[in-house]
């Protein structure tokens, strides 16, 4: 690991495993601010690839303690499901919450992950801290280069009325921009919560 990878599992450990130990297994443990909005998210991460009428391998990417698993379980579609976290708190609390599925999460990060291992990468919510413009393009240039057939991502978005501070929040148009560099199958989400954007990145149309 390196020493950016080091200092940033600090940063995510020292905020989000006070959060875990007061609210356990709902969505204020990961820093969500309704159950309702957590899962919209989801929703509007993975519909493009939940529709493509096959089974496909997914990687969530800061996982946290496994809601999207819970999610893509409800959805009743056919998937492969791998969950990474650089914080090792939240892989033992997602293990925990789902000791049938305790082998699918892995305390791990992004920079270890094998190339073209799954069709899909998804990383909700892993910019709003620690985070800035350059880091978000390398991170955003690494999940596309592990994914097979495309991958999506959420941001919380400098259109936003309302910030807290201490939170990144990237300009949906550059984002875009940068994305469509890498590649011109990219469509970009900003119409479903009111501070919020999503990405998605294909490597050909989907």
């Amino acid at each position: 690991m390196t020493e950016n990878a080091k200092k940033l599992e600090t940063i995510l450990s020292e905020h989000f495993e006070p959060l875990i130990n007061k609210h356990g297994n709902n969505h204020e443990a990961v820093n969500w601010g309704s159950q309702y909005s957590q899962r919209l998210r989801f929703e509007v991460l993975l519909e493009p690839f939940l529709s493509l009428n096959k089974r496909v391998s997914i990687l969530d990417v800061g996982c946290g303690i496994g809601h999207m698993l819970d999610f893509l379980i409800e959805s009743e579609i056919e998937f492969d499901y791998h969950g990474i976290d650089a914080v090792e708190r939240m892989i033992d609390q997602a293990r925990l919450n789902h000791p049938i599925y305790k082998n699918l999460f892995e305390n791990s990060s992004l920079e270890s992950v094998e190339i073209n291992k799954h069709d899909v990468v998804v990383a909700s919510g892993i910019f709003f801290l620690a985070c800035d413009k350059e880091r978000m393009k390398e991170l955003i240039t690494r999940l596309f280069s592990l994914c097979k057939i495309g991958i999506a991502f959420n941001s919380l978005s400098k259109l936003a009325v309302e910030t807290e501070p201490n939170e990144f929040y990237a300009d949906p148009a550059e984002v875009l921009d940068f994305c469509l560099k890498i590649t011109p199958w990219c469509r970009v989400r900003h119409d479903y919560l009111p501070n919020d954007f999503t990405v998605h990145m294909f490597r050909e149309i989907v």
